[in-house]
């Protein structure tokens, strides 16, 4: 999974907006809260200043423009058999939504809603752009009890609303097998898809 659409983060968030990830990083704060019965809460906020990672300053601009937007994110998620002795197959379930408070262009309609290709004007701004996702991978064959080798599944989904993002609608897929070769248990086989719907 060495191709920026599955590796990471789904590659619609840093191309939707400004999304910390590889290789620029930026301030913020993350708190987690473990529920009962393997749920979890997490939420995050971040530095949304999309000129954090110029060139210019070689990775060590520390400044915080909060006039430039400020990300967050809110995660609901569901671990279960990830627990130490645990019988069943591990699993990652996740729902989330994220937002970030800058200033985004439209790319199509003017500030009076026509065609600026049409009218030449200047495009509509908003403040604020927004977008959700969910997350599911799932063992579904493990070689032997308290061993993580065996078959998983996986997906993960993105969407934003179409005037303002690249991608309104980005998918992924797979799976993997570690340990399919004999005397090969730490290789990993994969496959994986991306698909991102372009904006209209």
């Amino acid at each position: 999974y060495v191709n920026n659409g599955i590796d990471g983060n789904p590659i619609s968030l840093p191309i939707n907006l400004p999304f910390s990830t590889y290789p620029n990083a930026t301030w913020g704060a993350r708190a987690i809260l473990k529920l009962p019965r393997d749920f979890y809460t997490m939420a995050g906020i971040y530095n949304g200043d999309p000129r954090v990672g110029r060139d210019e300053m070689h990775g060590l601009d520390f400044s915080l423009r909060l006039k430039r937007g400020v990300f967050m994110a809110h995660e609901v998620g569901y671990k279960p058999n990830h627990e130490e002795g645990a019988k069943g197959l591990p699993g990652n379930y996740k729902l989330g939504w994220f937002y970030h408070g800058g200033t985004f262009r439209e790319y199509y309609r003017d500030a009076n809603g026509g065609s600026s290709i049409v009218t030449g004007a200047p495009l509509k701004k908003h403040v604020g752009n927004y977008g959700f996702y969910a997350h599911a991978d799932q063992m579904l064959y493990r070689e032997k009890q308290g061993s993580d080798q065996g078959l998983t599944l996986w997906s993960a989904i993105t969407w934003g609303p179409d005037n303002l993002n690249q991608f309104p609608l980005f998918v992924a897929g797979g799976a993997f097998y570690k340990g399919l070769i004999p005397c090969r248990d730490n290789d990993i086989l994969a496959v994986g898809t991306a698909y991102g719907l372009w904006s209209n």
